[in-house]
């Protein structure tokens, strides 16, 4: 399905998601304007509102770089990625008002031909392969991670060796060893005030339908 792209459909099933979840309850039935594709690599992010509510910052981000069944994605990445993130401590139910939730369409998947660097800033997502130190290593960043961060090239790519684990000398011989993997992405975003907003129209629409006059 080529033009599959990240909706609010998808946001609003992720909130949907993370309370059944963190409620102790069964998975919601996904909407039916949610199309049941075998064929999606998915991201879910999730930010918190900082200090000062302006600033949402970085809460947890799991996902599938090979293609799989977007409601099993959104079902598994929703939870994984605010309970599972080993970066974070799990989410609990009096943070769900203060985030946001971000789901990502990865696309367009291609071997970098000329080198580590071989990709655009905002438009690429990369992921890295490597040995070192007779192990394997790998991790990726979204398109959107260079960009928030205010990072280089240079600056985006040894985070990464770092986010893979590698904790030794990033040497030019360590670089030109990297395999880079540069790929595209379509996203949504919705903040937990437009799923509850949307809650509460469809509250209040389910009352009149059920309303005797």
């Amino acid at each position: 399905m080529e033009d599959l792209v990240a909706d609010r459909e998808m946001c609003m099933y992720s909130f949907e998601v993370l309370e059944s979840y963190l409620a102790g309850e069964g998975m919601p039935t996904p909407s039916l304007e949610i199309p049941d594709t075998d064929s999606c690599a998915v991201f879910v992010t999730w930010k918190k509102r900082g200090k000062g509510g302006k600033k949402y910052v970085l809460r947890g981000c799991i996902g599938n770089l090979s293609p799989m069944s977007l409601h099993n994605a959104l079902k598994t990445y929703a939870v994984a990625a605010a309970c599972k993130d080993k970066r974070f401590p799990p989410i609990v139910k009096s943070e769900v008002s203060d985030l946001q939730v971000c789901v990502s369409l990865l696309t367009n998947f291609e071997t970098a031909s000329l080198g580590v660097y071989d990709w655009y800033r905002g438009k690429h997502g990369i992921i890295i392969n490597f040995q070192a130190e007779g192990k394997a290593f790998s991790a990726t960043y979204l398109p959107e991670i260079c960009i928030d961060q205010e990072w280089s090239k240079d600056d985006c790519v040894r985070s990464l060796i770092r986010k893979a684990g590698y904790s030794g000398n990033i040497s030019d011989e360590l670089l030109e060893g990297i395999q880079l993997t540069r790929y595209q992405s379509t996203k949504h975003s919705i903040f937990y005030s437009d799923y509850a907003e949307r809650n509460l129209f469809d509250s209040h629409v389910r009352t009149r339908e059920g309303a005797y006059f």
